[in-house]
């Protein structure tokens, strides 16, 4: 049985280069329309799925992981006062935190103050409503995580951590975060 070792990406894309101009020269007609159907295929997934990431909007509060420094000042009516540092804005009015990462955009939101919305899909949650109500909506969290004190109902690949207190399943807290 032979085998291959490849040393580097390049000698890879050299290899996979050579061989495609290679069988490009054998493949019959047939073979050349299964591989064409293949590849529309992998390419019509490709713009669903990007659909399907596009249709997972989250917001809270208006204010959506990614957005820049300029359009959450817009988004926002409340003032705002500046963190530890210029990264991190602070909305005492809505009890709301926004970061920013190094390229001034969002990367982490998260409230505590009763009646804050999260947007999910077209749907929303309340801050302060039954935490049964975002699992409906969210689905299985990816991770849950209890102690004494609190639960932590985490959704890694949709951004999404709620907060409630551990004797009782009212959300106390939203935060959504870059993934």
């Amino acid at each position: 049985m032979p085998s291959v070792l490849i040393v580097s990406k390049e000698h890879l894309i050299n290899c996979t280069v050579k061989y495609t101009v290679l069988s490009n020269n054998y493949m019959d007609s047939a073979m050349k329309t299964n591989v064409f159907i293949a590849f529309f295929f992998i390419l019509f997934s490709v713009a669903l799925f990007s659909q399907d990431v596009a249709k997972n909007s989250v917001k809270l509060d208006g204010v959506s992981v990614g957005m820049t420094m300029d359009e959450v000042y817009k988004a926002m009516e409340a003032p705002f006062t500046p963190g530890a540092n210029d990264k991190i804005w602070i909305f005492f009015d809505n009890n709301l935190t926004v970061e920013f990462d190094d390229k001034d955009l969002v990367s982490d939101v998260t409230t505590e103050n009763p009646g804050s919305v999260l947007e999910f899909n077209g749907k929303t949650i309340e801050n302060g409503s039954d935490v049964k109500k975002a699992l409906e909506i969210l689905g299985k969290p990816d991770h849950i995580n209890k102690t004494e004190m609190v639960t932590e109902y985490t959704y890694q690949n949709l951004g999404i951590l709620l907060l409630t207190y551990a004797d009782n399943d009212t959300l106390v807290l939203i935060s959504i975060f870059k993934l």
